[in-house]
């Protein structure tokens, strides 16, 4: 996760520099921060394949709020948090579609919330999930099915296979409307189907897994209304 930070008070950059490194570290997730005390009418190159700015309203050259209006002409995607001391920009400063607009001094709670968000919106559509204290991810599109292996879950993805510590119920939860569940230990992705028969379902790579009673007609009418 790339992230800039515009502040000409080093004291306030440094706070909030270990604010984000805790919350990197807290959370396994790599980070780049890039620094400027400074700003003009200019884009820094690096800025171009930043994620996440925090620009301080109050800066020597252009005040942050300007700069953020001419940064939207060039990048509408980059997620802008404001900082200032008072409230006296807040309600323009929502007209260029900001994250945020925080009051110094930082809380803890409130970059941790911002950052938090940030890393749901870039993970969306994945599974996210726990392994060797590491957080991986997989794409819902790479998912063909899931079963239950003893205390285990086994993640069968296109090209490969990935065994996790988790129950089929809680993964359930951090899946989409796509996964449906075929049988008492199965979640299979609608998208993969080729074919439904009355205690089978037939994927297109022509893998087979098992349909129950239970759970044939949910299935099945998801089925037919996808296609």
């Amino acid at each position: 996760m790339n992230i800039f930070i515009a502040e000409d008070n080093l004291q306030d950059y440094l706070y909030l520099r270990r604010l984000i490194e805790k919350w990197s570290q807290s959370r396994k997730i790599q980070i780049q921060i890039y620094f400027c005390d400074q700003l003009y009418y200019q884009i820094p190159p690096f800025l171009h394949f930043c994620e996440l700015a925090f620009i301080d309203i109050h800066l020597p050259q252009i005040n942050g709020l300007e700069f953020c209006q001419y940064l939207r002409k060039y990048n509408e995607n980059i997620e802008i948090v404001l900082q200032s001391r008072n409230r006296d920009f807040a309600f323009e400063s929502y007209r260029i579609h900001i994250l945020d607009y925080l009051l110094k001094p930082l809380q803890a709670t409130d970059v941790n919330r911002i950052l938090d968000m940030l890393l749901t919106k870039k993970n969306d559509h994945c599974l996210i999930y726990q392994r060797q204290n590491m957080l991986k991810k997989i794409k819902f599109e790479n998912i063909l099915f899931i079963k239950v292996e003893k205390h285990s879950c086994m993640i069968q993805c296109l090209n490969r296979s990935e065994s996790i510590y988790s129950s089929l119920v809680k993964l359930k939860t951090m899946l989409d409307k796509r996964f449906l569940q075929c049988y008492r230990s199965y979640v299979v992705n609608l998208d993969y189907i080729k074919m439904i028969h009355k205690q089978e379902i037939i994927l297109f790579d022509n893998t087979v897994i098992p349909l129950s009673k239970k759970y044939y007609a949910t299935v099945k009418n998801a089925f037919l209304k996808q296609i």
